[in-house]
């Protein structure tokens, strides 16, 4: 007499294609778990940015997606695994610290030093490396990203075991689809702090400049004038007309004055925001 075995039979005792396809789906479920993370963390930061002329404007989605990935997917597999459910969460919140450091280190770190790398014209101009911020907004970061991950590594194990043998694609997909939703609240909260304070800077400089392009020779009423600035753009009026790349050159410590490189061709340019607005800009080279 033959004895068959259900998927949620004792992990012991199941056959190997069982554990095989509860184990795939675990990497499976970790990995769109990383993937959505680094999405929400750094890919409408690349969307806005691209629209803002800047300056290599995916790289942190795709460094960022490079590291998510594979460790979403480890902890996925370890979850299913061990098939315990307090063991999810030390799994996870050890993802969660890499997620979380990677907010703050890509960024502030990780980032300046690619791009130096992949725009030597740029070094010795990029200076924003903050190892003494670091420790504490990644504390914060931290406290976010665990709790949204947490919550979805915990999900893994009752939703995934029936979506590992579902047979039909929403079966498999409606887990990874709610782990989505929680990774797009966790990675907006945190790309609010470590990305768009650098990000306003560059897109309100870049909405400047794209005004003067679009309005050259014509009349300006004052008040438009006061308002984007434009009196600080005075030693740049002969560049902007041509195509512009902008990223940062470096901020203070509460990123509330941003120095924002521009590169007009074969012109470098230094300008600075104060709170997000257009102070000043002055030409470094050649």
């Amino acid at each position: 007499m033959t004895t068959s075995f259900s998927p949620s039979s004792d992990h012991g005792h199941r056959r190997p294609e069982v554990l095989r396809a509860q184990y795939r789906y675990g990497l499976f479920y970790g990995a769109m778990l990383g993937l959505s993370f680094a999405i929400f963390a750094w890919g409408v930061d690349g969307y806005l940015l691209s629209q803002a002329h800047a300056v290599q404007p995916w790289l942190k989605l795709i460094i960022g997606a490079v590291v998510c990935v594979p460790v979403g997917g480890l902890a996925g597999w370890l979850t299913m695994r061990f098939e315990r459910g307090l063991l999810a969460i030390p799994f996870w919140l050890a993802a969660a610290a890499v997620f979380a450091w990677m907010t703050v280190a890509l960024p502030l770190e990780i980032f300046p030093r690619m791009l130096v790398a992949l725009e030597p014209d740029l070094e010795g101009l990029i200076s924003y490396f903050l190892a003494d911020e670091l420790t504490v907004r990644f504390g914060v970061s931290f406290v976010w990203v665990a709790l949204f991950v947490t919550l979805a590594g915990v999900l893994e194990i009752p939703m995934g075991q029936p979506a590992a043998f579902s047979t039909s694609v929403m079966g498999k997909l409606i887990p990874v689809l709610l782990c989505a939703v929680l990774m797009g609240i966790g990675g907006t909260l945190v790309e609010a702090d470590n990305n768009k304070p650098l990000r306003s800077a560059i897109i309100a400089f870049n909405a400047t400049f794209q005004f003067m392009q679009d309005n050259q020779g014509k009349p300006i009423d004052s008040k438009v004038s006061r308002d984007l600035h434009l009196a600080a753009m005075h030693d740049i009026e002969d560049l902007v007309g041509g195509p512009r790349e902008l990223t940062i050159g470096s901020f203070d410590t509460y990123l509330e004055q941003v120095h924002v490189l521009v590169r007009f061709g074969d012109v470098l340019v230094d300008c600075l925001a104060i709170y997000d607005q257009p102070s000043s800009c002055k030409r470094i080279s050649p």
